[in-house]
């Protein structure tokens, strides 16, 4: 009878810290401070800026417009494009505001290369999505239309 008791406290304890934990709300994302990849086991995948979890690069915003003609259009961006690095200075997680810091570069270097990397999906011969990584090289210069690029970049994926 005595280990019946015992065995029955025990499972209302644990069962009472089960809820307690269920109880707890998360704690919420501070959104003013810059989204920082985590877990990341080595320099070298830093350097890369690979998500750990997934050994994907994860892009730190997308194409939303890629204008007739511009620049953009030369240089082979596409609508939905996800922009991995721009200029080998902007990466995702290391500007609050990286859309910013894109303008500054745009800015300086006109009539200069500017390496960017992207993902693109793209569709296999059997159908299947894939992803792909294509580096190329933009170069913002006046053109018939608006501004020195020609696209639209978006922090989300439309």
């Amino acid at each position: 009878m005595l280990q019946i008791e015992k065995e029955m406290q025990e499972y209302f304890k644990s069962e009472t810290e089960k809820r307690q934990k269920e109880k707890e709300e998360p704690k919420p994302i501070d959104m003013s401070e810059p989204i920082k990849v985590t877990g990341v086991p080595s320099e070298d995948l830093k350097a890369k800026n690979l998500n750990s979890n997934t050994n994907l690069k994860i892009p730190f915003a997308y194409v939303g417009l890629v204008n007739e003609g511009s620049p953009a259009e030369e240089a082979g961006l596409k609508l939905k494009d996800g922009i991995i690095s721009f200029d080998d200075k902007i990466f995702f997680g290391y500007y609050q505001n990286p859309l910013q810091k894109v303008a500054e570069i745009v800015k300086a270097k006109i009539n200069q290369d500017i390496h960017v990397e992207v993902m693109r999906s793209i569709l296999d011969q059997e159908g299947f999505e894939k992803i792909e990584y294509v580096k190329i090289v933009l170069i913002a210069h006046e053109w018939a239309g608006q501004g020195v690029l020609g696209c639209k970049l978006n922090l989300e994926k439309n």
